[in-house]
């Protein structure tokens, strides 16, 4: 028997389709139809450094928002990125940490206040060179950002707390990202559909 995926009534076809419709040829064989084609992880087919990466020099110096997106973790170091969004709908990657391979790092002690220090340097860094105003907006990875944590030591008669209220008594205020991962890789196929 054969069940292609457009067979499976548990799965939104609509949604399906719309994903479909911005895959290659060896991405729609092998996640419809099953059949084996090396894609080598990766998630994102279209995108393609000729296509989709531009010079910094080449972004606009107006009408721009920064963005900060931050994958806290309890044992590694957080994984950030700061976005130039534009007002003409173009998303610039300006900045990430960390710098080095973070696959390769099996521990971070870094304290929160140490975290914060990082993302202040980093946005007073990027708001001089990009010439930006106006709020930053924030946004967090809502699991690791909203589970409990335990500190080692009592701290104002609390022992348990979130990264994300312990960033909100430093001053980073972040909301959450949608936690759908078929959404996410849908909206970011379409950013690179051209």
């Amino acid at each position: 028997f054969f069940l292609w995926t457009t067979d499976n009534k548990y799965i939104d076809q609509k949604r399906l389709m719309e994903e479909v419709a911005l895959m290659p040829e060896t991405d729609r064989m092998a996640r419809i139809y099953g059949m084996p084609v090396n894609l080598a992880g990766k998630i994102y087919m279209n995108f393609g450094r000729d296509t989709h990466v531009i010079p910094l020099d080449d972004a606009p110096t107006s009408g721009n928002q920064l963005w900060h997106v931050l994958d806290p973790h309890d044992r590694k170091p957080w994984a950030m990125g700061w976005y130039l969004v534009n007002k003409n709908e173009t998303v610039y990657c300006i900045d990430e940490y960390p710098e080095s391979n973070f696959n390769e790092m099996l521990y971070d002690d870094k304290t929160y206040e140490d975290y914060k220090d990082i993302i202040l340097e980093r946005e007073r860094m990027l708001r001089t060179i990009f010439n930006i105003g106006g709020k930053i907006r924030r946004i967090i990875d809502p699991n690791f950002g909203n589970k409990t944590v335990q500190f080692a030591e009592r701290k104002g008669g609390q022992s348990k707390t979130t990264p994300v209220k312990e960033l909100r008594k430093l001053g980073l205020h972040y909301k959450d990202g949608i936690d759908a991962l078929e959404a996410g890789h849908l909206e970011v196929r379409k950013w690179l559909h051209w």
